[in-house]
């Protein structure tokens, strides 16, 4: 039945148990008092006008499933009674194009709210339900409420148009029924999202900053129905995690920054992986052999022979190594090497003057024997010696080694040392590049075997050592890696059990201990005249300890027997120590990074470690000549000794980061320009000539102090760093200045309060005293008082 109410007020309109229409043409016969009630039916009310109506318009409406707006100029604002006069569930729904605006925020929680929108520009403020809101094409504005609402739209185009799509509190999902392109300027209006899902046509997508923070920093793109994606994460840097999932197409995939997790499906599916300088490992979930392509042309000079020789299996996964240097890993799930197809991997055909990477299994690799083995070493040299050409030379010496079992003892010793490489003439005008890379692996030890519940066999250690190797050049890219990772102890075997009356069952076995593992540079000499680069990278894993064994069954009335216990967890080490870098006039870079860790203990038994994991920095010297340099320096582990390194910026605007994650409790830590030196605790350092310092650590040191020297220093530090300044310091900069509360971060020496002018200019700070001494706070702009400084 079709119903028209009359223009004023006070009708009522009585439905049947059909599907009605109830037809209202004015403003004041809807703002009502009315009573409309649908009885039974899926019933409609169309409101044939404009206005803005409070929630009390729906006060006398009863048993209606739809509003449908068919002027689409309507404004709602939604409460109890439209809840009420809905049975909670709310289908708003525009007409002949047109927009609406709908407020849905004083709904109630248990309220359903479904708007379709119009073609023009729709406003729809939530609910703190779960919502379900579809856009009409115009620069729409969307909010969610606290619920996990729904946001679909008829394609890409049309998301793309959107003014405002803000998800809110929630697992908020944006739909779109339809293909298309989105960049990721798209993206830019576009907040707190944590799904896009395509469900038919083609899509291409392109990710960058903006999506990253449309999404939150972790990506779900869902394309699982589609016809086929093309996504493009290259633009996505930093920790954002892509976690994609592709059509049963054909679809390709370049991956961010991030650890990425991609599944492609079930069609020929291409996954680009690209070489971006920093730590990270990727899953393929679904990789197919013979029907999918792997893409790793980004990475110069990997060979199918050195990737299956780096291959590791991890239980079901196998992790392949693309860039050792920077611990960047792909990690094909359900997979083994045998899996593996050359035809799969697409790789850099750019060919290589000297390239040796050979997996090398046994008890150690000593590369002076095996250099005379292949000829690179006669028999009466001490040293080996490579010598380059006057042309762009590349020079790879990769070795990895699992450890076998012999006798009692299981280890891999990988060892290289008495090497020469001088890879050019001083008038050679190219850069030349050097990688070597030892990668040790100790074997996994055995379980317990029998039914007597004996104990599993210790991991074997891995041991990688590059030593007593001078390498020169004119201009050079010098990479240094070595990686250990020692073997798993072997789990305690089961208790034998007993069906002899009274008899106890027998103990469970202990687990065998972690493997350690040594990762060690110590001893080398490079030097260079033109631009060079320079990166040293170690990593070091103790191995996991042995699981305990399970008791065995007593007999009728016997004891059950007593469980085993955990083995020890290996000890880990990276050191880099008497390594002399000395450089020329020009732009040069030096990275000394390593990390030692130890897998997470064992659940159900009390963690025991070895000694905590530790890194070295120590005794080293790096003179980087003139021109504007850099030196990065970093650790990661539990306990890090820095000790004894000379760091020399020489002539130029120098740089010199410190990064250090570890334990730091207790540490004090303190640049002293004036001195010349930086303190570790009571660990010393000479360092000289640098005028822009980063120092970045986590562990929360006792104390982090800065003291200028003369000339202009920029610094970046631990928030809670304290300053020293004296009279005549220069222009210096702090980019990252952090007031704590009742603790004054910067003394002044020779210099009194009434000494200094202090003004905001932009969003800085700037302190001036003396004869032209200026200290700017970049990004600081709070009230600065006498009881902010220490003057002494």
């Amino acid at each position: 039945m079709i119903y028209n109410a009359p223009p004023g007020t006070g009708y009522t309109l009585i439905g049947t148990n059909g599907a009605d229409e109830f037809h209202v043409s004015t403003a004041i016969s809807f703002a009502g008092p009315h009573v409309i009630d649908g009885l039974g039916g899926q019933d409609r009310l169309f409101l044939d006008t404009s206005g803005k109506f409070a929630d009390s318009a729906f006060d006398g409406i009863t048993d209606v499933e739809t509003l449908l707006a068919t002027n689409g100029l309507a404004q709602f604002t939604l409460g109890a009674a439209a809840s009420s006069a809905f049975d909670g569930l709310i289908r708003i729904s525009v007409l002949d194009g047109g927009s609406i605006n709908v407020n849905a925020a004083d709904l109630p929680g248990e309220t359903q709210l479904v708007v379709y929108g119009g073609a023009l520009t729709d406003v729809v403020t939530g609910s703190v339900g779960d919502d379900n809101i579809k856009g009409g094409g115009g620069a729409d504005r969307l909010r969610g409420g606290a619920g996990n609402d729904l946001f679909r739209f008829d394609d890409l185009q049309q998301l793309a148009t959107v003014g405002i799509l803000d998800g809110g509190i929630g697992n908020d999902v944006v739909q779109a029924y339809g293909g298309g392109t989105l960049t990721d300027s798209n993206f830019a209006n576009i907040s707190r999202i944590e799904t896009l899902k395509i469900t038919v046509g083609t899509a291409s997508l392109t990710l960058g900053d903006e999506a990253a923070a449309s999404f939150g920093n972790i990506l779900r793109i869902n394309a699982s129905t589609a016809d086929a994606l093309h996504l493009d994460g290259s633009g996505i840097i930093g920790h954002a995690r892509l976690i994609a999932t592709g059509s049963d197409g054909s679809d390709t995939f370049i991956d961010g920054a991030g650890n990425d997790i991609l599944s492609g499906g079930a069609g020929a599916d291409t996954f680009v992986f690209l070489d971006h300088g920093t730590a990270s490992h990727d899953i393929i979930t679904d990789y197919i052999a013979g029907v999918d392509k792997i893409d790793l042309t980004a990475f110069d000079g990997l060979t199918f022979d050195s990737l299956r020789a780096s291959a590791r299996q991890s239980g079901d996964d196998l992790w392949l190594t693309l860039d050792a240097a920077h611990h960047q890993y792909l990690v094909l799930r359900d997979s083994t090497v045998y899996n593996l197809r050359s035809s799969d991997i697409l790789l850099d055909t750019t060919p290589l003057i000297l390239t040796d990477r050979p997996t090398l299994n046994g008890q150690s690799f000593d590369f002076s024997e095996y250099a005379l083995q292949t000829g690179w070493r006669e028999a009466g040299d001490e040293r080996t010696t490579i010598t380059g050409t006057h042309n762009a030379d590349t020079v790879t010496l990769n070795y990895a080694g699992h450890g076998l079992y012999i006798g009692p003892s299981r280890s891999e010793d990988m060892l290289l040392s008495s090497l020469t490489v001088d890879l050019g003439s001083s008038s050679e005008p190219y850069q030349d590049r050097l990688n070597i890379e030892l990668t040790s692996t100790g074997s996994d030890g055995t379980m317990g075997e029998g039914d007597s519940g004996k104990d599993g066999t210790d991991g074997g250690a891995a041991n990688g050592t590059i030593s007593d190797i001078v390498i020169t050049g004119t201009a050079i890219d010098v990479g240094l890696g070595v990686t250990a990772m020692a073997g798993k102890g072997g789990d305690g075997g089961w208790g034998s059990s007993t069906h002899q009356p009274g008899a106890s069952g027998g103990d469970g076995g202990d687990g065998g201990d972690g493997g350690a593992a040594d990762a060690i540079v110590d001893g080398a000499t490079i030097s260079a005249t033109l631009s060079s680069y320079v990166d040293i990278s170690l990593y070091a894993q103790g191995g996991e300890e042995g699981y305990f064994g399970l008791p065995g069954d007593g007999g009728p009335g016997g004891d059950k027997g007593d469980f085993g216990h955990n083995g020890q967890e290996g000890q880990a080490t990276a050191r880099i120590a008497h390594v002399n870098v000395h450089f020329g006039d020009q732009e040069d870079q030096v990275s000394f990074w390593a990390a030692a860790t130890t897998v997470d203990p064992a659940v159900g038994d009390t963690p025991s470690w070895a000694p905590p994991p530790l890194v070295e920095i120590k005794d080293n010297v790096v003179d980087l000549g003139g021109g504007d340099d850099s030196l990065e320096v970093g650790g990661y582990t539990r306990h890090i000794v820095f000790s004894g390194n000379t760091l020399l910026g020489g002539a130029g605007t120098d740089k010199l980061s410190v990064n250090f994650e570890a334990d730091l409790s207790g540490v004090d830590l303190r640049l002293d320009l004036r001195a010349g030196e930086f303190r570790f605790g009571d660990q010393t350092n000479i360092v000289s000539g640098f005028e822009d310092f980063t120092i970045q650590t986590s562990g929360s040191p006792r104390s982090v102090t800065i003291v200028d020297g003369t000339g202009d220093q920029s610094y970046s530090a631990y928030y809670k760093a304290t300053y020293v300044f004296a009279d005549g310091h220069g222009q210096d900069v702090i980019r990252d200045f952090y007031m704590n509360p009742g603790k004054p971060g910067i003394t002044f020496e020779g210099l009194h309060y009434a000494d200094l002018a202090i003004s905001i200019e932009g969003n800085s700070t700037v302190i001036r005293s003396g004869e032209g001494d200026t200290l700017t706070l970049q990004d600081f702009t709070a009230t600065l008082t006498e009881r902010d400084f220490v003057f002494t």
